[in-house]
């Protein structure tokens, strides 16, 4: 796993994340003024000389303007481009893009909190104390490139999305350039990925551990990338550890797209259908290892409306871009799912560190892959059946 960054940021340095991260999550609205230089001195323990030298770097940077005697403002996204910057970031040399494709997830899904946080959070952690100014766009599927690749302004490129190889040719193959998840070995790029075949060894591991040896896969997004590879990853694994396979217990479909973008799911699906397959099998399964903890909850729910309840019944294992601590309320109940951290943030923290490498010794993309391990975090839906047996016995 790659390990967190222990420097301990500066005020001015929190004070620049904060306001980066406000307006990029669209905390703050297009043209919405700031909280005023006197107040952020004193939330941050810092003189206004020093916020202002901070607001003065955003200025620079395109992403703020002020207005005399009325205070500083948030400049609208689709002018930020169009803004150049100052003398302490070099024109195209100290301003790294950041590309959303809509392949993995739609414009509103890149904006939720648990998505764009860890994102930012772990892009920033690097690039900011480098002086290099983060940019940000979503890229729909009509391919269009934002203004900053354009107009030549940017020293380096990180995307996540399954890239069209003529869009990487014309905006991205020029400059330095890393490619997050979603890997196309036919491009000289180099990649950072979460280990999805670790993640599914370590939860085949996990459940026969637990005395579990008929383990079924939940997914509905059968024709996503990272699902494929995870639904593969998890195949392998039940070879590796020699535990039985049956075609029934991969609960898989692909949910509909709406103009050719896959959206976020705001409501619960009825998996029962789905998941009717896998228990009209002579032996069904005891486990199953689920997408993430969002289709882990919708298995929970339409196992119960079956009459079946996890984990006495079934055990379940999902996943989160972090560490999921809030749970999910079900029948009066805060459930805790067994989970993957992602780690999206250190993911996205490697992929940065990685650019700059580039950038610094003059050389573009090295063909370099690096693998992000999860971790697994225990929950509440997880039994250990040896014991129960022994219970039994």
């Amino acid at each position: 796993m790659v390990a967190k960054s222990g420097k301990t940021l500066s005020k001015a340095e929190r004070l620049e994340t904060m306001l980066r991260e406000d307006i990029f999550t669209r905390r703050l609205a297009d043209d919405q003024a700031i909280t005023p230089e006197l107040q952020l001195a004193e939330q941050f323990g810092m003189s206004r000389n020093s916020v202002r030298r901070v607001i003065s770097k955003l200025v620079s940077a395109g992403l703020l303007y002020r207005r005399r005697g009325s205070g500083t403002f948030i400049v609208p996204e689709q002018h930020r481009d169009q803004i150049s910057t100052g003398a302490k970031l070099p024109h195209g040399k100290r301003q790294i893009v950041f590309l959303s494709l809509s392949t993995a997830l739609s414009e509103a899904v890149f904006h939720e909190e648990n998505t764009f946080g860890p994102i930012f959070r772990g892009l920033n952690r690097v690039l900011q104390p480098s002086g290099y100014n983060l940019l940000i766009a979503h890229i729909g599927i009509d391919w269009q490139a934002p203004p900053c690749l354009l107009n030549g302004d940017v020293g380096g490129v990180i995307f996540h999305g399954e890239v069209n190889p003529d869009f990487w040719r014309q905006h991205i193959s020029v400059l330095p350039c890393v490619g997050l998840q979603y890997v196309n070995r036919d491009l000289p790029c180099d990649w950072v990925l979460q280990d999805n075949a670790q993640r599914c060894h370590e939860a085949i591991k996990y459940f026969k551990q637990h005395g579990h040896q008929r383990i079924g896969f939940v997914s509905n997004e059968a024709e996503m990338f990272l699902p494929q590879e995870r639904l593969l990853g998890y195949r392998m694994a039940l070879q590796e550890f020699g535990l039985p396979q049956d075609p029934a217990w991969e609960v898989v479909w692909q949910r509909p797209r709406v103009n050719g973008v896959l959206l976020g799911e705001s409501e619960m699906t009825d998996y029962t259908p789905y998941l009717q397959k896998a228990f009209a099998t002579k032996k069904p399964p005891t486990a199953f290892l689920c997408l993430d903890n969002w289709r882990a909850y919708n298995t929970l729910v339409a196992l119960d409306k079956m009459g079946l309840q996890v984990p006495d019944d079934v055990s379940l294992i999902g996943s989160y871009n972090f560490r999921h601590v809030n749970g999910f309320v079900f029948n009066d109940k805060t459930w805790h799912f067994t989970h993957f951290n992602c780690n999206l943030e250190d993911t996205c923290a490697a992929a940065a560190s990685l650019l700059l490498e580039q950038i610094a010794s003059g050389k573009k993309q090295a063909r370099r892959t690096i693998l992000v391990q999860p971790d697994l975090i225990a929950g509440d839906t997880v039994k250990d059946i040896r014991r129960s047996a022994r219970k039994t016995s």
